[in-house]
Parts: structure tokens; C-alpha cells; sequence
């Protein structure tokens, strides 16, 4: 059975029957002691939520980004297996919450100079 707080009225915010907030039943609150400590619990529990939820959305588009510049560097290792090694896939590298995912931006550069031939109509 749980235990009711018991607040009387013009003492403050002091609570006659001082046991823990988990054992009284919410409905049950007559202190404001009480009700604060499981206010406070309650948005502590909602702030972890989000930064869980918050956490794992991340997660997921990095997962997803990751995907996306591996499937571009096999294509590039198709087309130059030298320049662009197996061995030097994109990874995951994490910073705090957010992802580090790149291709060598250098290396792509002297890709595109070196395979890609530009005509400039005559004129």
C-alpha cells in the first residue's frame, strides 16, 4: 500500500509525512515538496528521452551517408583502383553527436583532371 504525503497549509512547502515521491501515488500528492521532486524526476527522464531519440537519429543518417560515399568510392575504385584503394573506404568517425564521413576531396580533384576530358566547342 502507498503511503499519502500530507501538506497543512500555512506551514510552506513542508510535507508532514516525508517518504520518498516513488511510493505515493501521484494522485496522492498534497505537498508541494513532493511535487517538485517529481517534476524535476519527470523532465530529467523527458531531457535523456530526447537526447536518446536525438542519439540515434543521427545514428541512422550517418549510417545512411556512410552508405551513400562507400557506394561512390567502389565506383571510383572501379574506375582507378590505384588512386582509389579499397584500403581507404570512407569510415564512420564520430564527434560527439555528429558524423565525419568524407572522401579525399584531393584525391577526387585529381580524378576529375586526369579522367575527365573537357571539349570546348570551337568558336
Amino acid at each position: 500500500p502507498r503511503e499519502i504525503c500530507s501538506y497543512t497549509k500555512g506551514e510552506g512547502d513542508r510535507c508532514t509525512n516525508p517518504v520518498k515521491w516513488e511510493d505515493i501515488a501521484a494522485e496522492q500528492f498534497a505537498c508541494g515538496v513532493h511535487m517538485r521532486q517529481y517534476l524535476s524526476d519527470r523532465e530529467q527522464e523527458l531531457a535523456n528521452e530526447r537526447e536518446r531519440r536525438k542519439k540515434a537519429e543521427a545514428e541512422e543518417v550517418a549510417k545512411w551517408e556512410l552508405g551513400f560515399y562507400q557506394d561512390a568510392y567502389r565506383r571510383l575504385n572501379a574506375l582507378d583502383p590505384e588512386l582509389f584503394p579499397l584500403d581507404d573506404m570512407p569510415q564512420l568517425r564520430w564527434r560527439g553527436v555528429s558524423s565525419d564521413i568524407r572522401i579525399d576531396i584531393i584525391k577526387l580533384d585529381r580524378f576529375v583532371r586526369d579522367h575527365v576530358t573537357q571539349t570546348v566547342p570551337e568558336g
